[in-house]
């Protein structure tokens, strides 16, 4: 399976740079606490030995991050 898109992205999902250059409201600073998330769950999909795209939500534990993802 090929992970690239080579189909042209058009309508309101393709964004520019001219678009987001002075529009920051999409960006979001992660905490500390995130980031420690985000670094013990790279650690657990690392120790079982499993790489990218073959790992599941299951493999990659980021649950403290829910409500942050889902905003």
């Amino acid at each position: 399976m090929s992970l690239i898109l080579k189909d042209k992205v058009t309508g309101p999902t393709a964004w520019r740079g001219s678009d987001l250059k002075n529009d920051n409201s999409w960006q979001l600073t992660l905490s500390d606490t995130s980031i420690d998330c985000i670094d013990k769950a790279l650690s657990v999909v690392k120790e079982s030995n499993l790489s990218f795209p073959d790992f599941y939500k299951e493999d990659f534990p980021i649950h403290d991050l829910g409500p942050l993802l889902t905003q």
